[in-house]
């Protein structure tokens, strides 16, 4: 409730900007999109929510995506890559919302998709080591998700950088982020740990 009110205040003050339409239109995306990784959260567990949006300490709005422990696969070194992918796409979305934050867009991207495949080569490394029963499933969806990763660098590259673009993003991470790591993976990490394996 308090969130919606101060995102509410945040758009009614950008809105009254005039010649700033573009930075509303972009929030604005960002937003949409933060709001269906709240209400993921929420659906899944209301009580124990903290959501990923917040305030920061000069009033503006949080736009990125902050890890809550509802998202644990409850294997630190997995829960750890996880977290570092996080601040990766935060600093992505704020080189895109904030054009003055000082960031490379095109090098944050490929930082990104460096990342990508390092992290879903070592998670497949682990899930094979304890034969884990739907590994071919999981590595076609990091198939899928790489092929997309790939295909936004590459538009990137070429055509430079629009809204379009932006969502574009959004929808791919905030997507991946709900449907992966919050549902797929974390049966892995159940699957470990009921093998004996160690959270560490």
């Amino acid at each position: 409730k308090d969130g919606s009110a101060a995102s509410l205040e945040e758009i009614s003050d950008v809105a009254g900007e005039v010649g700033k339409l573009d930075s509303v239109a972009l929030k604005l995306a960002s937003f949409s999109n933060q709001n269906k990784y709240n209400n993921n959260l929420l659906e899944n567990e209301l009580e124990k929510l903290k959501t990923g949006r917040k305030v920061k300490d000069n009033g503006e709005i949080f736009f990125g995506i902050e890890w809550n422990d509802l998202m644990s696969v409850g294997i630190k070194a997995m829960d750890d890559e996880h977290k570092e992918l996080f601040t990766r796409i935060n600093n992505l979305l704020s080189a895109l919302i904030e054009k003055d934050a000082g960031f490379d867009i095109v090098e944050l991207v490929g930082f990104i998709n460096d990342y990508i495949d390092y992290h879903f080569r070592d998670e497949e490394k682990l899930l094979a080591s304890y034969s884990y029963p739907h590994l071919e499933e999981h590595k076609k969806l990091h198939r899928i998700y790489e092929d997309e990763f790939d295909a936004i660098e590459q538009k990137l590259k070429e055509e430079g950088f629009d809204a379009t673009l932006l969502i574009r993003i959004q929808e791919s991470v905030i997507n991946w982020l709900l449907n992966h790591i919050a549902k797929v993976d974390t049966k892995y990490g159940e699957f470990i740990l009921d093998a004996g394996g160690t959270p560490a």
